[in-house]
């Protein structure tokens, strides 16, 4: 398996395993204003390849702000339910710990689905819960309603 950034060309397979609810247009349009934003160093987008198709992803967002400069927004971190279980995410997770290391970021943030196996996961990699939104979470396709857990992992130290 390999760890790296986000190709133009990878926006089939991220629409046929990862975001699947999205149309091949929209993850097509998605991938490559997400390429741009990288470019300018607003995101980090990291895919996992085996056997040459993309089956995992994750976006770090940095803060703009000089003050939250340390902090960066763990988001979209998807692994393709044909290969869950396979310690996929736990190398996105480092390798996203790599990357940014050398950054000056000292904290990861995220939030997931309250009670969902997610929180688990992440509890599992070393983050601590330090919130929790009542109902923070509304699912548009299902109106399904969660709190949102509200997460955070030191790294760096």
């Amino acid at each position: 398996m390999t760890i790296r950034e986000l190709k133009q060309s990878d926006f089939r397979d991220l629409q046929a395993n990862i975001f699947v609810r999205d149309t091949i247009d929209e993850v097509e349009e998605r991938t490559k204003a997400n390429i741009e934003r990288a470019a300018k160093g607003e995101i980090i987008v990291l895919v996992a390849e085996l056997d040459g198709e993309v089956v995992g992803n994750v976006q770090l967002t940095k803060y703009a702000h000089p003050l939250y400069a340390h902090r960066i927004k763990l988001d979209d971190v998807v692994v393709c339910h044909r290969f869950w279980g396979k310690g996929i995410a736990r190398r996105l997770f480092e390798a996203c710990k790599e990357r940014v290391k050398s950054e000056g970021i000292s904290i990861i943030e995220t939030s997931v689905r309250g009670g969902e196996p997610a929180e688990q996961v992440y509890l599992k990699f070393g983050f601590a819960e330090y919130g929790r939104l009542h109902n923070g979470i509304t699912e548009p396709w299902s109106g399904n309603v969660f709190d949102e857990v509200l997460l955070y992992a030191k790294i760096g130290v």
